[in-house]
């Protein structure tokens, strides 16, 4: 799940197994300018470098991301990748992942 606040400062990604409810052990976000439906596998590391987005590992199901470090999400429409550990007792290797396209442009014109 990606929730954007209502500011659109901070996002909150949040990961958990869909069938027990358990947080994975290792999950990552890639936050890149590149649209969702162009994104056709996980953007780990230096695949995220290489569409000029910001990785992020985390450990645990939840990341908040302060876009005042991330000028360039900032008024703009990108897509979050998140990736999990598909067992959430295995911490070896992302075994999915969703792209979700996010919008934090001000309502009342487009991105300046």
């Amino acid at each position: 799940m990606v929730t954007v606040s209502s500011d659109g400062m901070t996002i909150v990604v949040s990961t958990q197994s869909a069938s027990t409810g358990d947080a994975p052990q290792t999950s990552f976000v890639c936050v890149a300018a590149t649209p969702a439906a162009q994104i056709t596998k996980r953007l780990q590391d230096s695949h995220c470098d290489a569409v000029g987005g910001v990785w992020l590992p985390f450990a645990g199901g939840s990341l908040t991301i302060v876009l005042s470090q991330y000028g360039q999400f900032q008024n703009a429409t990108f897509t979050v990748q998140v990736a999990a550990n598909q067992n959430a007792s295995d911490p070896n290797g992302d075994s999915f992942y969703n792209n979700v396209s996010v919008s934090t442009v001000a309502s009342g014109g487009p991105p300046v």
